[in-house]
């Protein structure tokens, strides 16, 4: 048999209750409205502030990827700065390290080299 649900005592205050005051609150502020139409009351006001009201949150949101973009932007900046320098200081390593790669297989391949150049002198030599 299946149980029957039963609420919590509890719901009352995390669900019903938010929920009329909620509704209360909307009604009050529509029969507010209306009343403010109907007495000629300068409306116009109240509309410019809960505008800004509303906007504020939207523009506090997109104020956070401004403020990365600006970052961003400015540690470019410093780095197109730094950058060069660095660079060339790098440049001037792999190009040491390069030259000296260079004549170390040089003096590796010299011993077959001049083995091969003393054949080949050899056999031209011996071809006239």
């Amino acid at each position: 048999m299946e149980e029957k649900y039963k609420p919590n005592p509890e719901a009352f205050w995390q669900i019903t209750f938010p929920l009329i005051l909620g509704s209360a609150l909307i009604i009050a502020l529509g029969v507010w409205v209306i009343v403010a139409a109907i007495t000629g009351s300068d409306i116009r006001q109240y509309a410019d502030t809960s505008a800004i009201l509303v906007l504020i949150p939207f523009i506090l949101l997109t104020l956070i990827p401004v403020a990365l973009t600006s970052l961003l932007a400015y540690g470019l900046i410093k780095l197109n700065q730094i950058l060069p320098k660095y660079t060339q200081q790098g440049i001037k390593f792999v190009t040491q390290v390069a030259d000296t790669i260079q004549k170390i297989a040089d003096k590796i391949v010299e011993p077959a080299f001049r083995v091969e150049s003393f054949w080949a002198s050899l056999r031209t030599l011996f071809r006239r």
